[in-house]
């Protein structure tokens, strides 16, 4: 079953290897800072799937199987002390006992959501490689107007 690191926790381990090293040059502070972004969304896509498959989940049920399900739930959502995150997480495995096909279900949500925030990604890393490409051009024509007028 996917249960994701926290993000919290992950930011302990990262402060944990700073203080080991004692220092970071640009590229590991990048490459760190990148690897917390992605942390952070990959708990984020989970989440966003766990939700969607609750909902599909729950219409495909059979009336008695809804019935059984929605007791369980009420069970699950009166636990006290317990974070909505647990609780979400405890729906989700009781969904996926139920049989194989649930599982199925829940990897093509998971899937859904994670390849939407990849494209997604993708499109503002070519959005912003293209306005680099711009401002340089801009930079540059502008010193070649300044050097003609010289």
């Amino acid at each position: 079953m996917l249960i994701s690191k926290s993000v919290g926790s992950i930011h302990e381990d990262v402060d944990d290897l700073v203080s080991s090293l004692g220092y970071l040059d640009l590229r590991e502070y990048v490459a760190l800072n990148k690897y917390l972004l992605e942390a952070a969304n990959h708990k984020q896509v989970i989440n966003q799937a766990k939700a969607k498959f609750l909902s599909i989940a729950m219409k495909r049920l059979t009336a008695q199987k809804e019935k059984e399900v929605n007791t369980q739930f009420a069970i699950i959502d009166e636990q006290a002390g317990v974070q909505s995150d647990a609780k979400l997480n405890q729906k989700v495995n009781q969904l996926i006992k139920l049989g194989p096909e649930m599982q199925e279900m829940f990897y093509k949500a998971y899937y859904r959501f994670k390849n939407y925030n990849s494209n997604k990604n993708n499109q503002l890393k070519d959005d912003y490689e293209k306005y680099q490409i711009a401002e340089q051009a801009l930079k540059e024509q502008e010193n070649d107007s300044t050097s003609k007028q010289i």
